[in-house]
């Protein structure tokens, strides 16, 4: 299988929806430490499966889930012979998990989100709250409004700031996932704006259909305040809720980290 990198070492997945990090979710070593000893850890979407080695390289029991065949053949030649490494399955979200409910000691949600319209992502939201065993804590990183601004419009320009004020616009008239403005305004043409950062940076040197399949296919990007109300609409427990930097973005680009418990 051929796998493009950017420069700065994202790989590109095979499912044309942009690439994996360049290192794991910052939230992946809580994610680890929240095994309760008798339940699998899981991978949601794991593209590559850099955060289930991480997992099964610690002895931890790990699943790996993605919709994309390839991701999950690479994950089973990557963690083969490791013994907590519990297999690697199709799932998609929001309705195609695949597991059983209460089975999960904690899961990992990373780049997976902004993938998903409005309703979709409060499906996920509950899909995952079943599945996460009472007390199981869900951990996801997202793409976030400004970090999505910070990358496509840098010098932080007339249509920037139209896009965050269509946003809060949106946001003070009740909806629920506002993010959804910026991939509907005029302002944005994600193809172009992505082909042409990448183009002429850390993608220079891959070839245009390449940099094409790279192109995230966004359906929202998120807000903190707004993917805590839809974390309690699923019934979950927020313990955080904050926008921060990603290591493994080309740009250490700002992204929504949520954490969130199942009650008891």
């Amino acid at each position: 299988m051929r796998i493009d990198r950017l420069s700065t070492g994202q790989a590109l997945t095979q499912n044309g929806c942009g690439m994996q990090m360049a290192t794991a979710s910052p939230l992946a070593g809580a994610w680890i430490d929240a095994y309760d000893g008798h339940h699998p850890i899981v991978d949601v979407g794991c593209a590559y499966g850099l955060a289930v080695k991480e997992a099964a390289a610690r002895s931890v029991p790990v699943l790996a889930i993605d919709c994309c065949e390839e991701h999950l053949e690479a994950v089973r030649h990557t963690c083969a012979g490791l013994p907590s490494f519990e297999g690697a399955r199709f799932g998609r979200l929001p309705d195609d998990l695949s597991l059983p409910a209460a089975s999960a000691s904690s899961i990992l949600v990373a780049e997976v989100l902004h993938f998903l319209n409005g309703p979709q992502c409060d499906r996920a939201l509950a899909a995952l709250h079943a599945t996460l065993v009472p007390g199981g804590l869900l951990f996801v990183t997202a793409q976030s409004v400004e970090g999505f601004l910070k990358v496509v419009f840098p010098d932080g320009n007339a249509e920037a700031r139209r896009v965050r004020d269509g946003v809060a616009k949106r946001a003070a008239a009740g909806e629920r996932w506002p993010g959804t403005y910026v991939m509907e305004s005029e302002d944005v043409d994600l193809e172009q704006i992505y082909s042409g950062v990448l183009r002429e940076s850390v993608g220079a040197h891959l070839p245009p259909e390449a940099l094409r399949a790279a192109t995230p296919k966004y359906e929202v990007v998120h807000t903190a305040q707004h993917l805590r109300a839809g974390a309690e609409r699923a019934g979950l427990i927020v313990v955080s809720a904050v926008e921060t930097s990603h290591p493994g973005y080309p740009d250490g680009a700002d992204v929504v980290q949520l954490v969130a418990r199942r009650p008891l």
